[in-house]
């Protein structure tokens, strides 16, 4: 399995109205099979999408029954239709209702980034519908800490796109950016990014985000995060939990998962802290194969009872 492999397959792409949302997502494998369900990070108007799952989508809908939807106001999902769907309390309801209504029970939930904030919240709100959580490099959830800046850091330090319609330059930034190689950053998967950054919901929800983001969206990420790390620092989480991270991350260094799974292991039964060599942000993409097995290792150990409570692994 190379980094710059795709398996989106468009026959396994569906759209289903989710609280008032059309969201496209991504739906494979045997329906007998536990479910697992992917969640992209970003927000609204990002180029973050259930496309940047495409080189581990095949081998886990082999084992599993797999869902990845778009959040609302990226990828090829709708943007919301009135300024109070930008808060980040409506991702939450979200994604609630997506596993309520199309995934219809409870799943191994995979959040990578902002998203694994995502499916974190669920987990302590709805611990129903979460078998187990992985977090995969999750910034936005991490504990602040004088030793490493906060992600929000690093974009804002990103340089500006090239003026004009987005193009490969302009979606290229912020991956090259994340990644030790730009080998997973192939022409076929470059172009479904600028078809993305051209949609007009996400650049209505680009607009909006940039009206309303930090009056609507950021008071909310930032109250999210705050009551998700109270809470796990009082009961912990309640499903088994891997914290997986790619070793080089850029945005979010590892010291932010070694925080975070400090933590999490207090309390939370089993919990496991692996780590991704040659990998920065997005390791599922720089390094696929190491990713696929050690998410399938760590459900197979929280299936059997056999992970440790607080265990730390390194990969690659």
């Amino acid at each position: 399995m190379s980094g710059a492999g795709s398996d989106l397959d468009p026959r396994a792409l569906y759209r289903a109205e989710v609280g008032g949302i059309e969201t496209r997502y991504y739906a494979a494998g045997d329906a007998a099979q536990p479910r697992l369900v992917l969640v992209h990070g970003g927000q609204y108007g990002s180029y973050y999408s259930l496309d940047s799952w495409d080189t581990v989508l095949r081998p886990l809908q082999q084992r599993f029954r797999l869902f990845a939807p778009d959040r609302p106001g990226q990828g090829h999902s709708a943007a919301p239709g009135a300024p109070g769907g930008y808060r980040w309390e409506a991702g939450e309801r979200h994604i609630e209702r997506f596993l309520e209504e199309v995934v219809r029970g409870p799943a191994h939930l995979v959040g990578h980034s902002r998203g694994a904030l995502l499916v974190c919240r669920l987990a302590l709100r709805r611990p129903d519908l979460a078998m187990t959580l992985v977090l995969v490099d999750a910034g936005s959830l991490a504990p602040e800490d004088p030793a490493y800046p906060r992600s929000e850091r690093f974009y804002e330090r990103l340089p500006a796109p090239p003026p004009g319609e987005a193009g490969a330059a302009a979606v290229r930034i912020e991956p090259e950016a994340q990644s030790l190689s730009q080998a997973h950053l192939s022409d076929d998967f470059v172009g479904r990014l600028v078809a993305i950054a051209r949609r007009p919901e996400v650049l209505r929800a680009r607009r909006e985000m940039a009206e309303r983001g930090s009056s609507l969206f950021q008071p909310g990420l930032e109250r999210a995060r705050a009551e998700a790390l109270q809470a796990i620092g009082e009961r912990g989480l309640p499903v088994p939990t891997l914290i997986l991270w790619g070793a080089q991350d850029p945005s979010t260094p590892a010291l932010a998962g070694e925080r975070l799974w400090d933590l999490v292991r207090r309390r939370t039964e089993l919990s496991e802290l692996r780590f991704i060599e040659g990998a920065g942000h997005y390791c599922f993409r720089e390094q696929p194969a190491a990713f696929v097995s050690e998410v399938v290792d760590f459900l197979g150990s929280a299936r059997d009872g056999a992970g440790g409570h607080g265990t730390l692994r390194g990969s690659g």
